[in-house]
């Protein structure tokens, strides 16, 4: 099991979502990505993103304007 950090910072709906999605073949069940982001709706792209992937998101937190989220492979 691994961790992956992925910067989003600077990018706008939909970037966020489409970067993360460049690193789904390298992750292996279990593995952990970290996200940074601060498009504002950031946090619900992640949510529905998720949902329709089946990934498990572990947590997705405004801190002062930038979202750090983890989502689980």
């Amino acid at each position: 099991m691994g961790t992956v950090h992925v910067d989003c910072s600077g990018l706008k709906y939909p970037l966020p979502v489409l970067r993360i999605a460049i690193y789904v073949p390298d992750m292996k069940p279990g593995d952990i990505m970290e996200v940074n982001a601060d498009c504002d709706n950031f946090d619900k792209d992640l949510k529905e993103w998720c949902g329709h992937t089946g990934k498990k998101l572990i947590s997705c937190k405004n801190e002062a304007g930038e979202y750090k989220a983890q989502i689980q492979f």
